[in-house]
């Protein structure tokens, strides 16, 4: 098992627990369905651009519930974007990480920064801005 090692998970579900199980996404693309997952990333970024697609529509976009998972508090088994990269094509790209136990994690609520450019990542993509509104989900 890894350890040392934080991973993220972006939810529009403000009021969510921070209790997560292991379930095959009902909403993946042509991602694998074999696998009962919790998909983080190592980055913030990462989890936005995984999620991206299906956050469309689903409550209030400029704020999101955060959850933060340090594998070397909580070990727990999980698959590598490595290990992935065959089942999720952006695996890599997005450091997607699969966390196949159950786990439960605190989260913090994040209001996500509009740029100059309209969206809420810098010129060169690379970072998404956002500030913490509520530590604890308060």
């Amino acid at each position: 098992m890894k350890s040392s090692l934080i991973l993220y998970h972006l939810s529009p579900d403000l009021k969510h627990n921070g209790v997560f199980i292991p379930r095959i996404p009902g909403n993946r693309s042509s991602e694998e369905n074999k696998t009962p997952r919790i998909c983080f990333s190592s980055t913030v970024e990462g989890c936005y651009r995984s999620a991206f697609w299906h956050l469309g529509g689903r409550g209030d976009l400029d704020r999101l519930a955060l959850f933060t998972l340090d594998l070397s508090q909580t070990p727990k088994k999980y698959l590598s974007p490595e290990e992935i990269i065959g089942k999720v094509s952006d695996a890599v790209k997005t450091q997607e990480y699969w966390v196949l136990e159950a786990v439960s994690i605190p989260k913090v609520i994040i209001r996500l920064m509009r740029q100059p450019s309209g969206g809420y990542f810098d010129d060169d993509l690379n970072k998404l801005h956002y500030q913490i509104e509520h530590a604890n989900g308060m």
